[in-house]
Parts: structure tokens; sequence; C-alpha cells
């Protein structure tokens, strides 16, 4: 256990976070790894791994993507992403939103609220907090929700919603900005409730490929434009680096004066080869014993609880 908060406070201080996250434009990157125990991760999917262990000829699956792109028969692979899609449905129909990871979630959402509240942003726009997502699932959009915050969504199936971009919300009666959010669904999202293969870019270590068409190269575009804004922070949780194009994007972004904030949940993970040594990461003091979304709401609570917010 993380018997205090001296591992939140060297971070702190070494990196001066209580500035950054107070004066700054925040950003997120969430991976599959945000929902925590709340959502199967790909290699829970059990019925998938063994539909690509039957066309593979292999008794055991470990790497989902990987083993994903070695079917070769176009056939076979849609019959396995097929099952893919049913198998997530399942999961997804039986979301448990009391789950500890789930109500991690949302602390980590209120805990933000308070900071931006608080802080020492005096542009307008800092209180609209980017989200970007390579989730299919709703369930960051409707923990926004719950917690009374104005979020939108940006999918590539609803393109023009991109416009509203730079939205900003104020309270009318105590004349204040308040915070609020945008969603954008890199990968493509649940539509009404149904995940689709045709609205999505599926699982796969090639997904570059899919991601320059004009739908999907149009939320990177709109992702890069924000994360150039000055004062810049993006916060990654969840993510396991496997997205070769989402790699090259922080790169690129981290030469135009991006800070890079990752909350590593294993300890023994490391970043993107081409970002190592430039980004701030934040590791736990024993690895994997707690959400990283509650890893990063206690970092925001020493940073509220310096500042006496």
């Amino acid at each position: 256990m993380i018997e205090d908060n001296n591992i939140y406070k060297e971070n702190i201080l070494k990196y001066k976070l209580d500035q950054i996250l107070s004066s700054s434009h925040i950003n997120f990157l969430f991976g599959a790894g945000v929902n925590g125990g709340g959502f199967k991760l790909l290699n829970g999917f059990k019925d998938t791994m063994q539909k690509m262990c039957e066309n593979l000829g292999e008794e055991e699956i470990k790497l989902f993507e990987e083993s994903l792109d070695l079917i070769d028969d176009e056939s076979s692979k849609k019959e396995v992403l097929t099952t893919f899609v049913d198998e997530f449905h399942s999961f997804y129909n039986v979301i448990d939103y009391n789950h500890q990871s789930l109500i991690n979630l949302k602390n980590m959402f209120i805990k933000l609220e308070r900071l931006i509240e608080s802080s020492e942003n005096t542009i307008e726009t800092m209180s609209k907090v980017n989200i970007f997502t390579l989730n299919y699932d709703d369930i960051v959009e409707d923990i926004i929700e719950s917690t009374g915050a104005l979020c939108n969504v940006i999918t590539s199936d609803n393109p023009r919603t991109v416009r509203f971009h730079d939205y900003y919300v104020i309270d009318s009666k105590i004349n204040n900005v308040i915070p609020s959010y945008n969603v954008s669904k890199i990968h493509g999202s649940v539509y009404k409730g149904k995940l689709k293969l045709e609205n999505i870019i599926t699982p796969g270590v090639q997904k570059y490929d899919k991601a320059i068409y004009d739908k999907y190269f149009q939320l990177l575009f709109s992702m890069k434009s924000e994360l150039m804004r000055l004062n810049s922070v993006i916060i990654i949780i969840g993510y396991s680096w496997g997205d070769n194009h989402i790699n090259k994007l922080l790169s690129d972004l981290y030469e135009k004066g991006l800070t890079i904030i990752w909350i590593n949940y294993d300890n023994d993970e490391k970043c993107d080869e081409t970002l190592k040594d430039r980004i701030i990461e934040i590791k736990q003091k024993n690895s994997k014993e707690k959400d990283s979304t509650l890893v990063f709401t206690e970092l925001l609570n020493e940073v509220l609880h310096n500042d006496n917010r």
C-alpha cells in the first residue's frame, strides 16, 4: 500500500505539477485501461481468442492484436471480428457503474472539476477539457454526464460536431466559466448501444492504414490542433503505447511544446522509444496496486492540498 503521499509530493516538486495542472489547457488520452476492471480488456475476450486459436491452429493466444494480424484470410478475420463485436455487446450490456474502477473514474472527474474551478486560468478556453479516447464504449461520456458536467461527443460518423471544438460554458448566475468536456472517439464508437465493424477502426497493429481514412484523419487533425495550443498538457491513462500513429503524433507534438504526463499502471511498462526520458512518468509505489485513475486523483488531491483549494 502507499502509506503516505510522499511519492506525489516528490513528483509535484520535481515537475512543478501544481503549476502545470492549474494553468494549462488540459487534455487526456484514454486507452482501454482507463476503465480498470469495469470493462474487459482485449485479452479478456475469451470467445474471440478461441476463434483466433481455431483460425491460426494454435492452442493459446497471448497477444490479441498481433495474433489477429496473423490471419491472412479475410473471411476468417471477419469471422473473428464478428465474434469480437458479439462479445463486446455481451460485456457492454451488463456494465456495472457501481464497480469500484468506474467509481474511481467518476471521482477523478469530480476532483478535476474542482481544480479547474479554483485554478489560476484566466483564459476561458482553459475550462474546456479534451478527452481523446481509443475506446468504443461510452462509459466516459456517461460518467461525465452523471457528474452534471456538459459533455460534447465527437465521432468519425458525426464529423460536423468538430466545429464545436472551441466551445466553453459560462454560468450566468455567477458569471464564471465552468468545466466542460469534449470527448473525441478516435477509433470509432458505439451508436445507440450498437457497435458496427464498418464504423470503427478494428483492433490490429496496422491501425494506421485505416486511421488515415478521411473521416478518422479529421479527428486526428483536430486532436493535433487542440494539443498545439499554448500551455497544453495531455495526461495519458490506460494506454499501452501500441498504436504507432498515436505515438508519432505525440512525439511530433512534444517537439512543439506539449507537456506529456503518463500514469504508468505497470511500473515495468515502457513508453514509446521516441518519448523516452521526455515525458513526465508517474509511477505507483507498488505496481498494479491501484487503478491509474485513482493514482491521478490522489495526485490531484495533493495539488489541491498544497494550494489549500
